[in-house]
């Protein structure tokens, strides 16, 4: 029903980061978080991608492609799909899932993020609501 809507603006199409180009592993790492963050937080409570986490890395991977297709805002969990889809060719870098709870005020809230290692630093790419926060691999 969103999508069929005429009078909604159409999203922006941030452009891909070139992660091919000669550059520190850090500043891929920052061009995928800045790829990111410009898709926006989903605040509509409506999943416009495939979330579930336990499905094969391969299909992992095609809901990152899809993200970067639509360029529709995301959630964390989607956030990570697309870390995963956009730093797959970079070899030297490990990445893992870390998914975690937190409370506030009695209420119980489950994030994840895409932790990522170079060289025996640690950093961390994803997206929360009202975050903009930059968690980089040096």
């Amino acid at each position: 029903a969103i999508r069929a809507t005429k009078d909604l603006p159409r999203p922006p199409y941030p452009t891909l980061p070139n992660l091919n180009a000669p550059g520190s592993m850090q500043n891929k790492v920052l061009a995928v978080q800045t790829y990111i963050e410009k898709l926006q937080y989903n605040f509509t409570g409506v999943n416009y991608f495939d979330v579930r986490k336990h499905r094969p890395m391969g299909r992992i991977l095609e809901t990152g492609r899809e993200i970067t297709r639509q360029a529709l805002p995301i959630k964390c969990v989607e956030a990570v799909f697309l870390g995963c889809y956009l730093t797959q060719g970079l070899r030297d870098l490990e990445r893992v899932p870390i998914s975690f709870k937190s409370q506030v005020d009695g209420n119980t809230y489950t994030h994840i993020v895409l932790a990522v290692k170079h060289n025996s630093k640690w950093g961390a790419i994803g997206l929360a609501a009202g975050s903009k926060r930059r968690h980089v691999a040096a």
